[in-house]
């Protein structure tokens, strides 16, 4: 399927406004990571290419050997709101900070959200 002009246009604006660090929201007003892509679209837009040597939320509860239900239990937060936190869905920011701190403490590090590959949240 070939992209719509206004999907490229979109692209094209996403793109500059993040090389010029400009802090970008959707329309649900989830801000964080936002997929950045290599090259000119080809096909579909806005694949994201991870970026190297960036932990995922996942990563970090593997590293510190917790299970999703321990995570929870420890953040404070529902299982269901871990369980999306890590498959990159939007959550509310006090409960991805909580998810956050709790990794923090369970691995003896300062952590922060930006320092995250894939978590997004909402003000």
């Amino acid at each position: 399927m070939m992209p719509t002009p206004s999907r490229v246009r979109e692209h094209y604006w996403i793109e500059k406004l993040l090389h010029a660090g400009v802090p970008i929201l959707n329309v649900k007003g989830v801000s964080g990571p936002y997929p950045r892509t290599v090259g000119r679209p080809t096909g579909a837009i806005g694949k994201a290419t991870p970026r190297p040597n960036v932990p995922t939320l996942e990563d970090l509860r593997l590293e510190a050997h917790l299970s999703v239900a321990a995570l929870s239990r420890k953040a404070g937060v529902d299982l269901k709101t871990v369980k999306r936190a890590i498959d990159g869905e939007p959550v509310q920011k006090v409960k991805a900070v909580a998810i956050v701190d709790a990794l923090s403490k369970e691995l003896d590090r300062p952590l922060k959200l930006e320092e995250i590959e894939g978590i997004h949240y909402a003000y």
